[in-house]
């Protein structure tokens, strides 16, 4: 059986370090932040079909691993796919940045945190500059907008 695992949580909790680390230990493979990538190459999104396109994006590539790891596992290898945020975040930082709350965008959020087996949300940690992120109040607020949504959403999440 996949296990698909969501690690979320606000800037600079850890996010991206965590994902690798779980999937090397357990010979998982890891779906790494679409956003940040996309920044690297266009910069900040600045529209709400931006936004779109970053979390319709984030689920393509889980697909892709998922389809990876049904491939590999006929073989006995990669069970376990650990995601690097979620689709959840994205609507998160569309209500903050935005302050548009996407009908479209949070029925997606919902339905596909939904498709995880688990979820972890992070603490945040030290913030550290990096050019794509933004303070340290900002990652407070993202990170208590999260458990907000996680709950009123009724999502099961552990702390990690």
């Amino acid at each position: 059986m996949i296990k698909k695992i969501a690690i979320i949580g606000a800037e600079c909790s850890g996010k991206s370090t965590l994902t690798k680390r779980l999937a090397i230990q357990n010979q998982g493979i890891a779906v790494f932040e679409y956003l940040r990538h996309y920044c690297s190459l266009y910069g900040i999104p600045s529209s709400l079909n931006q936004q779109i396109f970053i979390a319709k994006k984030q689920i393509e590539l889980e697909n892709i691993a998922v389809f990876n790891s049904l491939k590999l596992s006929l073989k006995g290898q990669y069970r376990q796919i650990f995601c690097d945020t979620s689709p959840l975040l994205t609507y998160i930082y569309t209500l903050y940045y935005f302050k548009i709350d996407s009908e479209f965008l949070k029925e997606l959020a919902i339905k596909h945190q939904k498709t995880y087996q688990k979820t972890f949300l992070l603490r945040p940690l030290a913030w550290i500059a990096d050019g794509q992120r933004d303070s340290p109040k900002v990652q407070r607020i993202i990170y208590n907008m999260l458990l907000d949504y996680l709950n009123k959403f009724k999502i099961k999440f552990d702390f990690y």
